[in-house]
């Protein structure tokens, strides 16, 4: 799928930590939720073999057909067992009308063909997570995937697994991670590390309480444990559980979308979190959700997390697959599941709200060493912005100030001021200078330091 470019891109602020900002007066972050762009699934159980459970796990662009392809968990009928799982396969020529194709690797009970891969059927072989072309593949391997199996001890884990078409799959003998049965993956491009978090039981009083675990690999076969990221703390509601994460290079660190259980309700939704390094992680904002559950009554209304994948540019918006239910966590065999598409504003995950009354950000020291360029993620179509630039000493520097950075009345992620003195700071003595956003009935999404020639 396109990426935006420069992503990761280390000179994006984002505004998820209070290490990006040095003072807000009179305005105030807000957690921006995903939007809806269908009231219905995108692609939801219409076969007998699924029991009402479509479970995205993954979506992919594959270049060579042009096609999106996703991989998702559905209950099978005709399997020894009713708790048996099988995955399902569908493609899409624009990831949001989906066809389920027919396979000639399992078939229903009359014989007629299903869209089920290949996977061994002698075990729950289930939460399948393929790459394209990952770095490492072996000639035939075009798409390289990690996969759960349950069984007996010896062969409960996560497995590699390798197939030259994304429905016949070849998996290794051995679990390369004994490791539970929810899980997500991504790749750092920046470290070249791939991570995989699982969900762990740890004692919490009487009760065991779910929290986030991470493992590293360079290469899919070989992994080591890295310990606990994340676990519900004294700001979360009681019976607050995580039950995954999805870590995802963005800016200058990395993103996380965190599963949460709420035991008390037995319903789930997505908060966001945030790393630099991947290794130390924290929440974001006062925790709202960035993809909440939907209305009740909605197909959406009890679990929602996002599929193991990088979201999509789409013009100004970047648009999410996501796996929704309408039935609580402990349905088990009664799940009734779906995939939705969400969007929200590019690099407008968090924003800095002015209200009637004028307030300001004022941004943490900027390196101004080298020839500096500014754009600004911005909306005050209906209100008014500016930013200046300041010396330390919080006097403005000449050319730059806020009159002649006046944003007021645009829309858009990548404005820039009309400084007098260009578009281009100089470098600075000292090194060092602050942005100062002046904000009115204005949503500041992010904004991009680069510097100049490198933009």
């Amino acid at each position: 799928m396109p990426i935006p470019p420069g992503w990761p891109d280390p000179h994006l602020h984002l505004f998820l930590t209070d290490e990006e900002v040095d003072s807000l007066v009179g305005v105030t972050r807000l957690i921006n939720p995903m939007r809806r762009e269908s009231l219905e699934p995108v692609l939801g159980p219409d076969r007998p073999w699924e029991m009402g459970q479509v479970v995205p796990r993954r979506v992919l662009h594959d270049p060579a057909d042009g096609l999106y392809k996703c991989w998702y968990l559905g209950a099978t009928s005709n399997e020894p067992s009713p708790c048996r799982y099988g995955t399902g396969y569908a493609t899409s020529p624009d990831g949001i009308a989906w066809e389920k194709p027919a396979l000639d690797v399992m078939r229903d009970g009359d014989g007629s063909p299903t869209n089920i891969v290949d996977l061994p059927r002698d075990s729950n072989a289930r939460l399948l997570f393929p790459w394209l072309d990952p770095p490492g593949a072996a000639p035939g391997e075009r798409f390289v995937a990690t996969l759960y199996q349950s069984g007996s001890r010896r062969r409960r884990g996560i497995y590699r697994a390798a197939s030259p078409d994304g429905t016949h799959w070849t998996v290794g003998d051995e679990p390369v991670i004994r490791a539970g049965d929810r899980y997500s993956i991504s790749r750092d491009p920046v470290r070249e590390m791939w991570m995989l978090t699982t969900r762990r039981a740890t004692a919490a009083g009487v009760l065991r309480q779910r929290e986030v675990s991470l493992w590293e690999s360079e290469d899919l076969r070989e992994w080591s444990y890295r310990g606990y990221l994340l676990r519900a703390d004294e700001h979360d509601r009681p019976g607050t559980e995580f039950y995954s994460m999805f870590p995802l290079r963005y800016g200058a660190g990395l993103i996380g979308f965190l599963e949460v259980y709420h035991r008390a309700v037995e319903r789930l939704d997505t908060q966001l979190c945030w790393s630099r390094d991947g290794r130390h992680w924290q929440r974001v904002g006062h925790r709202d959700p960035v993809l909440p559950r939907g209305g009740e009554g909605s197909w959406d209304s009890h679990w929602v997390v996002p599929t193991n994948n990088a979201p999509e540019a789409v013009g100004d918006r970047l648009r999410f697959w996501y796996s929704g239910g309408g039935t609580h966590h402990g349905s088990k065999g009664g799940h009734r599941r779906a995939m939705g598409l969400a969007s929200i504003r590019r690099d407008g995950f968090v924003s800095i709200e002015g209200r009637m009354d004028p307030g300001f950000l004022l941004t943490a020291a900027l390196d101004a060493t080298v020839p500096r360029r500014l754009t600004v993620n911005l909306n005050a179509g209906t209100g008014d912005a500016g930013v200046e630039v300041l010396h330390p000493d919080g006097g403005a520097i000449e050319g730059y100030g806020a009159e002649d950075g006046r944003l007021s009345g645009q829309d858009g992620i990548a404005l820039t001021p009309g400084w007098a003195g260009g578009g281009v700071l100089p470098p600075q003595p000292g090194g060092r200078v602050h942005l100062k956003f002046t904000l009115r009935n204005a949503s500041l999404y992010s904004y991009r330091w680069v510097p100049a020639g490198e933009d």
